[in-house]
């Protein structure tokens, strides 16, 4: 075979090749979930522990707070996540709170009426120990949230 046969069988070959694979019915790409959403950006950003007085009157109790914070960019529910504290083992459960974005809600231990603002754990004890403690937030999977330690040993 010449080299110009040659030439011109692999050249005929290759748009053979490409007219071909026009031809072919179109095969849609795999199938790819959607990048997953992002996760919630609730904060512990400050905890006052055991109120100022050492009484366990209801202006004590709710003068220990924990503050949390939404720092993302969409709402978040909270109904079923939880706040605990480590050393006296106190879990408070949310109900249906939704917490707009850059919006806070200050979490008191005593008793009290829920607002958008302001919730009472309605606890006739103080939650948080001064001197040591770590309150842990949790979604409504268990999944940790966010984690503020204090103190120590």
């Amino acid at each position: 075979m010449s080299r110009l046969s040659l030439r011109l069988a692999v050249t005929t070959a290759a748009v053979a090749a490409i007219a071909a694979s026009a031809a072919l019915p179109a095969v849609a790409a795999p199938h790819t979930p959607h990048a997953p959403a992002p996760r919630p950006a609730v904060a512990i950003t400050k905890v006052r522990a055991e109120g100022p007085g050492t009484s366990r009157s209801a202006r004590s109790l709710d003068a220990e707070t924990v503050t949390l914070t939404n720092e993302g960019r969409t709402s978040v529910n909270l109904k079923g996540w939880t706040l605990s504290d480590t050393a006296l083992r106190h879990t408070y459960r949310f109900g249906n709170v939704v917490l707009r974005a850059h919006q806070s809600v200050v979490v008191h231990t005593g008793p009290g009426r829920n607002t958008a603002r302001d919730l009472y754990q309605g606890s006739r004890g103080y939650v948080f120990s001064k001197r040591f403690d770590t309150a842990t937030l949790r979604d409504n999977h268990g999944k940790v949230e966010s984690v503020k330690v204090w103190g120590h040993r």
